[in-house]
């Protein structure tokens, strides 16, 4: 199996569950027609003289051709098999599953918030959802996006009364500092959406090839996103910096 840019194996075993489908269909039935042969033959075996002493190797090639014809089913079809409609699907599943679960438990004690209702605005832009964190008094949006293995949480601050860019940054930087030593990237961008002058936070992090076959790390980045989240609107509130209003999230 190949590792960043080396050569990729040839024999790299992930590579058998996309065959195309005559290919899959000539392999399973290449499994069953040989369980059956096998299945005539022991018979021929049990119940005819000339045969006889071949049970053993009769019953041999029925057991190979059933752990042929099982494993071949659950490998090639398995969620492996994904097209392009299943990886968005997986992905769509991360964002308003894992990540809005661990969202909702989000808390602001010096707020009085025990937990957030979070809510899917939809798809917005090529992989990412625009997602709204409701508690009374508070309405938090973020853009959330899933590139198959590379994860995006962008955050708009909205440029007003004495909040500058620098002030931003400066109030910010143990909040971001964290999400840095597990790999996160933050970029600040002045920007004007809406007619509105923002600061767009936009952090980025490569999580591995496996992310959405694997309910662990789904998890773990889930709620490191929310404990990042956690952080920001704390922060924000000791910083005395409004996010209130704010336009929705997303790339510029």
């Amino acid at each position: 199996m190949s590792e960043g840019g080396s050569a990729p194996a040839f024999f790299d075993v992930r590579h058998y569950t996309y065959l195309p489908g005559w290919a899959k269909g000539a392999v399973l039935a290449a499994a069953g027609l040989l369980l059956l042969l096998s299945a005539v033959m022991v018979g021929r075996s049990l119940f005819g003289q000339e045969q006889g002493d071949h049970v053993l190797f009769y019953l041999s090639l029925a057991q190979t051709a059933a752990l042929v014809l099982v494993f071949g089913v659950i490998l090639m079809y398995s969620t492996r098999d994904a097209n392009a409609s299943n990886l968005r699907t997986l992905s769509d599943a991360f964002i308003t599953g894992y990540v809005a679960d661990a969202l909702a438990r989000v808390s602001l004690p010096a707020q009085g918030v025990g937990s957030f209702e979070v809510r899917d605005l939809g798809r917005k832009d090529i992989f990412g959802r625009a997602l709204e964190m409701h508690a009374p008094g508070q309405v938090f949006p973020l853009w959330v996006g899933l590139n198959v293995s590379r994860i995006f949480v962008i955050y708009f601050v909205p440029l007003a009364g004495d909040t500058t860019l620098e002030k931003v940054q400066d109030a910010f930087r143990f909040t971001f500092g964290g999400a840095e030593k597990v790999g996160f990237h933050v970029n600040y961008e002045p920007a004007v959406v809406d007619g509105q002058p923002v600061v767009s936070v936009w952090l980025n992090v490569a999580a591995s090839g496996e992310l959405l076959y694997s309910p662990r790390e789904k998890l773990f980045w889930a709620q490191d996103i929310a404990m990042m989240t956690e952080s920001f609107l704390r922060t924000a509130h000791r910083a005395g910096i409004p996010l209130a209003g704010a336009p929705q999230p997303g790339p510029l």
